[in-house]
C-alpha cells in the first residue's frame, strides 16, 4: 500500500498496526525488518516512487489522511468493543454482590453454564465452517467463498448441498461466460488454419475458460499451444 503526502507517494504495509505485527516490523532498525517509504527491501537502496516494478503498481494508493482515518477507526472500534465487554462485567459483578451468598453460587453456576455452551457453539461454528472450506476445496473452488454460504453447524448435509448449488451456479456463469466469448468463432477445419483467436486473447482464459475452449474447439486450442 502507498500513501502520498506533498504528492509524493510513499509505500505503507497496513499490516504493521495490526495488533500482533509490531515485532516483524519494527521501526526499520534491523536490515531483516520491513523497509522504509521508497526503499528495496533486499539491498536497501532507494528506489524512485513508481519505479517499483510490477508489484508496486498494482498497490493501492491512500492520502495519509486516508490512512490515518483507517487506523483510527480500527482504534475506535476495539475501544468500543472492549468498553462493552467491560460494563457487561461491572454490571454483573454489581448485579452478585447485591445477592445472598446462596443465589449468588446459582447465579455463577448458571454463568459458567451459559460461557460453556457459547464456547461449545463458537467450536460448532469453527468445525461445520472447516468442513465447507474442505468441501470448496475438493472442488477447486476459493476458501473465501464459505463467507456467502448460509451454514449450519448442527446440519452438515444441508451446508453440503449449498456447497454444492454454489458450485453449479459458478461452472453454469463461468460455461455461459466462455459461450459469449467464443461466439461466432467457429472451429478450423484444417490443422494449417489460421486460428481465429490470438494468442494474447487465449492467456486472457481462465483454466476453465481454456478446458472449455479444449472441448469446443481443439484445433485451436492445439495451436494456441504449440
Amino acid at each position: 500500500m502507498v500513501f502520498s503526502d506533498y504528492g509524493k507517494p510513499y509505500r505503507l504495509k497496513l499490516q504493521f498496526f495490526a495488533a500482533d505485527g509490531g515485532g516483524a516490523g519494527g521501526t526499520g532498525g534491523d536490515g531483516a525488518g520491513s523497509t522504509g517509504p521508497g526503499t528495496d527491501g533486499q539491498s536497501g537502496q532507494q528506489t524512485p516512487a513508481g519505479e517499483g516494478g510490477q508489484q508496486g503498481g498494482d498497490e493501492a494508493r491512500y492520502t495519509l489522511e486516508e490512512v490515518q482515518k483507517l487506523i483510527q477507526s480500527e482504534t475506535d472500534k476495539r475501544i468500543t468493543q472492549a468498553q462493552k465487554k467491560w460494563q457487561k462485567e461491572h454490571e454483573r459483578a454489581l448485579a452478585l454482590a447485591g445477592m445472598s451468598d446462596d443465589a449468588r453460587a446459582a447465579a455463577q453456576k448458571d454463568d459458567r453454564i451459559k460461557d460453556l455452551e457459547a464456547k461449545l457453539q463458537e467450536a460448532n461454528r469453527f468445525k461445520a465452517r472447516s468442513a465447507v472450506v474442505t468441501l470448496l476445496s475438493d472442488k477447486g473452488l476459493p476458501a473465501q467463498l464459505a463467507d456467502a454460504i448460509q451454514i449450519d453447524p448442527e446440519d452438515d448435509e444441508m451446508n453440503a448441498a449449498r456447497v454444492n448449488a454454489l458450485d453449479t451456479a459458478i461452472r453454469a456463469a463461468v460455461e455461459a461466460q466462455v459461450k459469449q466469448r467464443l461466439a461466432g468463432h467457429a472451429p478450423g477445419s484444417q490443422s494449417g488454419q489460421t486460428p481465429t483467436m490470438t494468442r494474447e486473447q487465449y492467456r486472457k482464459l481462465s483454466l476453465n475458460e481454456k478446458q472449455q475452449l479444449a472441448r469446443t474447439d481443439p484445433e485451436t486450442y492445439k495451436q494456441m499451444n504449440q
